[in-house]
């Protein structure tokens, strides 16, 4: 359970990054949205990321001091105190999930809610420690872009979970378009920015030879992470800009169609569930024959853990999923965006409400094969040296089997993707299958992980 202040915080920094800007704004259902909604929810933007950095700041200060604690007690061996210690430091990382998960949703909304996009932003870096950064500069750069133009929003990547380039995202709305900055200070990242900008007008390397032939060792090395930042950028912005280029974290070609999916979703069937549990203490549903859902009020009794005997009578096998488990996933679209009520969202947080899914993956395999798409099991073998791979995005896995699908002469192998679609963003089983009918169309045989 979440701490009734943490609670409050939470519900804050949502009506700021979710609502501000709605609320501030009169609005005509009948007429276009007016020019300065722009600048009001980009001022909402601003209060729910100089939130976010101060608890993520709070957070990070109270888990260095824990883990400085927790050192201690294992080599004295205090065996009782190592537990709370290790419960108290998995409390905090969970809040921090919560809060990056906010400030994804802001980078979400940024992106036109394109998962292509994210995907390509996220490198399998492990996440930065807000407090290893220099936010102070960075922190005086968004609010001077803001002031200068409240049409155009600069986020800092360090708080999010998944942008893992530059110092800054910034939207210009004007242009509609998406840049990244990286934020060097120093007098040394100066020279060298000065240095690079002045070649690249110039192209002439001797000129760059004589500027830094007598740099010793350390102003080499820098110089040399300046340019592959400056490289991974321009790539990753390449890639979302043209829809083609080089993923960063797989080396893999990508190709993003302009072509367009549009999935049919069971959202409303939860909301409406969520609104049930309000008066009763649970709500189920089974979604296209094949997906049950129960949403349940745990309020008072642990009531939840009924759906594993509701799963079992229905004679499934599939692993039962908690709505909350995307929270640690970097480019899983956040819950935030869901169309529930923020006071929903913060009792499905703090274990007030739970909802669970499982798949009878045997029904659904056979719609699969009913829609012209042949499946296959891949053995535990083969399912093992897919993994072994490097550098490849590992393939779902039931009961240690790969799935893999052909369609229209198109194959691959099923990531978590698919299955975050169907348990996080709520596409429906039978929207899933279209999907992946569309997207080997669209693609024609391009192999692109799901």
């Amino acid at each position: 359970m979440l701490d009734v202040k943490f609670q409050k915080e939470i519900k804050s920094i949502l009506f700021f990054a979710l609502e501000y800007g709605i609320k501030h704004v009169e609005i005509n259902k009948n007429k276009k949205p007016p020019i300065e909604l722009i600048g009001k929810v980009h001022k909402g933007f601003m209060k729910a990321q100089n939130l976010i950095i101060q608890n993520l700041l709070i957070l990070g200060k109270e888990k260095r001091k824990l883990k400085d604690r927790l050192k201690v007690s294992r080599r004295n061996r205090e065996t009782n105190l190592i537990k709370t210690l290790e419960d108290k430091i998995k409390s905090i990382e969970y809040k921090e999930s919560i809060i990056r998960k906010i400030a994804d949703s802001i980078a979400w909304t940024i992106l036109n809610f394109d998962s292509t996009k994210v995907k390509r932003l996220f490198l399998n870096n492990p996440q930065v420690e807000v407090y290893n950064s220099n936010l102070s500069h960075e922190i005086r750069v968004v609010e001077d872009i803001f002031q200068n133009n409240e049409f155009n929003f600069a986020l800092l990547t360090d708080i999010t979970s998944f942008i893992q380039i530059a110092d800054l995202m910034i939207l210009d709305s004007e242009s509609k378009s998406i840049g990244f900055a990286e934020l060097k200070e120093g007098r040394i990242n100066e020279e060298i920015s000065n240095t690079l900008d002045l070649f690249l007008k110039t192209n002439c390397e001797f000129a760059l030879f004589q500027t830094i032939k007598d740099k010793d060792d350390k102003y080499i090395k820098q110089m040399k992470r300046f340019i592959n930042q400056e490289v991974k950028n321009t790539e990753v912005v390449k890639t979302i800009n043209s829809g083609e280029g080089k993923d960063i974290a797989t080396g893999y070609n990508v190709f993003i169609s302009e072509e367009v999916f549009e999935p049919v979703f069971f959202e409303n069937t939860v909301r409406d569930m969520l609104k049930e549990v309000q008066k009763k203490k649970f709500a189920l549903r089974s979604i296209d024959d094949c997906l049950i859902i129960g949403v349940y009020n745990t309020k008072d009794i642990p009531i939840h853990t009924a759906f594993e005997g509701w799963k079992k009578s229905c004679g499934i096998g599939f692993p039962t999923i908690d709505f909350k488990v995307f929270l640690n996933d970097p480019t899983a679209k956040p819950m935030f965006l869901c169309d529930f009520s923020i006071n929903d969202k913060v009792k499905i947080l703090s274990g007030e409400i739970y909802i669970l899914m499982s798949l009878d993956f045997n029904k659904w395999i056979s719609m699969l094969k009913k829609a012209n798409i042949n499946v296959r099991l891949l053995t535990k073998k083969e399912t093992e040296r897919i993994n072994k791979v490097p550098d490849i995005i590992k393939p779902f896995e039931y009961n240690g089997q790969a799935i893999q699908i052909e369609y229209e002469g198109g194959v691959e192998t099923l990531g978590g993707g698919i299955f975050e679609k169907m348990f996080n963003q709520f596409f429906r089983p039978t929207s899933i299958i279209e999907f992946i009918k569309f997207k080997e169309k669209v693609l024609e045989n391009r192999p692109i992980k799901l």
